[in-house]
């Protein structure tokens, strides 16, 4: 490597061992400057397909990110890539995840709004409560047309998710996106039942302003003279 990188200064030969401050050094740059950059471009563009794959199932996560970003380039969304990335996820740190929504971004900007969806059901089943979050964040922020009764599906999560954050996201969202729907009513109602007081709040919070089947307003009546202190 010498021979590359170049000869350690005279002015402090004495004090190291030869030839190898100016190595490191060297070596250092290379592992940590722009040639990283420009390594993991001509990576993403001389693997094939089975490589990517092969990257993402059995890689570290920055391996995993990297093929999915090309994957993505390449507008690859087969069946088997899809559950390739939803079962790396599953098992993955959060920045995985993050790649993941990235992923189905691009797949679907081109006039594919279905896999986006289609793909975020699919991770969001799988997820812990911190990668739900992030979902759940993505999907208020997307501008894509969601398929029929996307939003009602993922409602019925309303009463099985156990954190306050998670059912204000959600909520937050089916206010944004998914206004006067009767099965959101319905799966509000459960969680107004919730023995977590915050959460049966946020729920109530939500169904006073819906129109309610007269049973429904009497429960959450109910709810409002029980807790009227706490409200």
């Amino acid at each position: 490597m010498d021979a590359i990188t170049g000869a350690t200064p005279q002015t402090i030969r004495d004090a190291v061992v030869d030839g190898a401050v100016h190595t490191s050094y060297t070596l250092w740059h290379w592992a940590n400057g722009d040639a990283v950059d420009e390594i993991r471009r001509l990576t993403g563009e001389l693997a094939t397909d089975e490589h990517l794959l092969a990257a993402l199932k059995q890689g570290e996560d920055a391996l995993a990110i990297l093929a999915m970003k090309n994957l993505a380039r390449r507008r690859r969304h087969d069946e088997t890539t899809i559950q390739a990335i939803v079962e790396r996820v599953a098992n993955g740190r959060a920045v995985v995840a993050r790649a993941a929504i990235d992923y189905l971004g691009t797949v679907a900007g081109d006039g594919n709004p279905d896999i986006y969806y289609t793909g975020m059901e699919r991770l969001f089943a799988k997820a812990d409560t911190q990668k739900r979050t992030f979902y759940l964040s993505a999907l208020t922020a997307t501008s894509l047309t969601p398929p029929a009764g996307f939003f009602d599906r993922l409602s019925h999560w309303l009463p099985r998710l156990d954190t306050y954050y998670e059912i204000h996201l959600l909520l937050e969202l089916m206010e944004a996106r998914n206004p006067g729907s009767e099965i959101v009513t319905e799966q509000a109602m459960a969680v107004l039942t919730n023995d977590n007081f915050l959460i049966a709040r946020r729920a109530f919070w939500y169904l006073e302003k819906q129109s309610l089947a007269p049973d429904q307003q009497r429960r959450v009546d109910a709810f409002k003279t029980r807790h009227r202190e706490r409200l």
